[in-house]
């Protein structure tokens, strides 16, 4: 009844004590409700962080393996992409004998210099990523040859530029290919095919691989 009488605006016949238990009431169901966003906000904050390190490679800074394999299958499953889509798979040369002279620690520097010339060269035509200890892949939709060129060029001179302020040889071994649908039948047989490539061209240096392709 006093309520009904203080939403009717009749406060002389509301006690002091509706009037403190509204407020409190008013209180404990802000205090519930922001308590409940605070929660969601957390668990919104713990998902992203979970998602991003589940694609991220921890050495680079860059996608890893598993955020490669999700963007390839899905551009390869879109077929206004997949028709100029380039693959290209980089392997760090002389990583053993880098691990072996100066250490690990000038090894994981040279995976991320690696990275990062690569990332330099083919950004934003292209993705690229780490998928395995000294291997990484970029993924080029839509590029012409001409621009394709004037990446690898521009990669030629990353390494390059490297070369001579670093203490060991530094290069990377490049195998590309653009997909096919008759050959290609899955993301495993793409990349089987651009792996043949470095392979070979790993027996090479990176000046004829850029002639190469």
């Amino acid at each position: 009844i006093e309520m009904l009488h203080f939403y009717l605006n009749d406060f002389t016949q509301t006690s002091i004590y509706a009037k403190l238990g509204l407020l409190i009431f008013i209180v404990t169901q802000s205090l519930n409700y922001f308590k409940q966003l605070f929660a969601y906000i957390k668990k919104s904050q713990e998902a992203e962080l979970y998602q991003r390190l589940a694609f991220e490679d921890q050495l680079t800074g860059g996608p890893n393996r598993m955020a490669f394999e999700l963007d390839a299958e899905q551009l390869i499953l879109d077929s206004s992409s997949n028709t100029n889509l380039r693959l290209m798979i980089f392997d760090l040369n002389n990583l053993k004998e880098i691990n072996d002279t100066y250490g690990h620690i000038l090894g994981d520097e040279a995976i991320k210099k690696a990275f990062d010339s690569i990332q330099k060269a083919f950004y934003p035509a292209g993705k690229c990523y780490r998928i395995g200890g000294d291997e990484f892949a970029c993924l080029l939709s839509g590029c012409s040859d001409l621009d394709f060129d004037k990446m690898m060029a521009s990669l030629s001179e990353e390494i390059e530029a490297e070369n001579k302020i670093l203490s060991y040889s530094f290069g990377v071994a490049i195998g590309s290919v653009l997909y096919n649908a008759a050959l290609d039948h899955d993301l495993k047989m793409f990349m089987h095919r651009g792996d043949l490539e470095m392979y070979q061209n790993k027996r090479g240096s990176l000046t004829r691989s850029i002639l190469k392709y």
